[in-house]
Formats: C-alpha cells, sequence, structure tokens
C-alpha cells in the first residue's frame, strides 16, 4: 500500500486493511497463505520457470494485457523489471534473470 501511495494513489490509512484484504482475496496469490510455491525441477522448463515468475509477482499490480503490449528487446525488459522492483515489484534476484529471459523471447521486439 504504502509504494501505490507514493506512486500516486490516494487512500485514507484506515482504509489500508479492508483494501489490503480484498486485494488478497481478489488478486492474491492461488495458495493458501502459508503455503511455499514449489520450486522449478532441476534442469526443468526454463519458459514454465519465467511465465510462473511472471503471473505470481507482475499481476500483483497490474493484468498481463499490460506485459503482452510490450516488444522490448532483453536489455528494455532487463531495464523494466529493475524499475519495477524499485516501485516495489517483489522479486528475488535470483528470479530476475529468468524473467527476463522469459519477457524477451515471449515478448521480443516487433518487426
Amino acid at each position: 500500500m504504502a509504494s501505490m501511495v507514493s506512486n500516486g494513489a490516494q487512500v485514507d490509512t484506515k482504509d489500508y486493511p479492508v483494501l489490503v484484504d480484498y486485494l488478497v482475496k481478489n488478486f492474491g496469490p492461488a495458495r493458501p497463505a502459508g503455503q511455499q510455491a514449489a520450486a522449478p525441477a532441476a534442469g526443468g522448463n526454463s519458459d514454465g520457470a519465467g511465465k510462473k515468475i511472471l503471473e505470481d509477482t507482475c499481476t500483483a499490480c497490474h493484468d498481463l494485457d499490460l506485459v503482452s503490449d510490450q516488444h522490448l528487446s532483453k536489455a528494455e525488459w532487463q531495464s523494466l523489471v529493475v524499475s519495477m522492483v524499485a516501485k516495489g515489484a517483489s522479486l528475488a534476484d535470483k528470479d530476475t534473470p529468468v524473467l527476463v529471459e522469459y519477457l524477451a523471447k515471449t515478448y521480443p521486439p516487433k518487426k
């Protein structure tokens, strides 16, 4: 919430609990609270891992249409992901290259 407010959202602090509950219920992870996401198998499908990171992390703030409308180079995706983390996206350092690789492969620049 603090990140959203710092980016311009106008929310009274007394409304935080209600809004957070709503967002978690309607847009949060599909797994029950406290349950860990399954780790990708060693040598597993990096596209699957990248897609899962995209779905679990990026959709916390926006829908996937915003992502699929972008067609960027790998360097541009890297820059965008870094800026999203700076704005509060919850992305582990180890997941950044997996996500960037997936985005660059799935949504390359249009020719």
